[in-house]
């Protein structure tokens, strides 16, 4: 995510180059989840479900930087707001939504 916001995307490509969908991934499923969309696997909607609420801030927050690398700012701000009505508020993806919010007031 750092380096697509960076503006570095052959490097972020390369970074991706050995993550595959059978990755054996003990934990963490949803940051490879998130590495699989980022290398264009998996659609964005299979991560967020379309639901109302967001169920996995972890996730919500990779999709919504990944709207908002790809030019779709509106997108990402609008995962944002949802995520920070989530009782997950301890969680890195929650807190950071906060602050890409926080960022443009």
């Amino acid at each position: 995510m750092g380096l697509r916001r960076a503006g570095n995307s052959a490097a972020a490509a390369k970074v991706l180059e050995p993550i595959t969908r059978d990755l054996a991934v003990i934990e963490n499923g949803s940051y490879h989840r998130l590495l699989l969309l980022y290398q264009g696997m998996l659609p964005s909607d299979s991560l967020l479900g379309g639901n109302a609420s967001v169920a996995d801030v972890t996730e919500a927050y990779g999709v919504a930087n990944w709207h908002y690398y790809n030019g779709r700012k509106e997108d990402a701000i609008r995962i944002w707001r949802r995520m920070i009505e989530s009782p997950q508020w301890a969680a890195f993806g929650y807190l950071a939504a906060e602050a890409e919010l926080a960022g443009r007031q």
